[in-house]
């Protein structure tokens, strides 16, 4: 067997969260000039969460809307793996 990918080690990692509702992640790269780039591996690895989890909406570029908070923890600790910023935010719907 080939080795696990970053996101498959990240999911096993956080196999106890499992609350649902509303969350977005908001992630930024803090990149040192013009000329650096996002590893391409982060998008890769953020497609394969979003689908072996079967959640996660890219909402702009650097958010993404989940309806488990298991997606959201593991999009951060995936953009904290790739040495950018990112918090998690819960959504509360107003229904008035």
């Amino acid at each position: 067997m080939g080795r696990k990918s970053m996101a498959d080690i990240i999911i096993e990692r956080i196999q106890d969260v499992s609350d649902a509702g509303s969350y977005l992640v908001v992630y930024d790269f803090d990149l040192p000039d013009s000329k650096a780039r996002i590893p391409t591996r982060f998008f890769t690895n953020l497609n394969r969460i979003m689908r072996k989890l079967d959640d996660g909406n890219r909402v702009q570029y650097s958010v993404v809307e989940c309806a488990l908070r298991k997606t959201a923890e593991a999009i951060k600790l995936l953009a904290t793996h790739y040495n950018a910023t990112a918090k998690i935010y819960e959504v509360k719907h107003d229904d008035e």
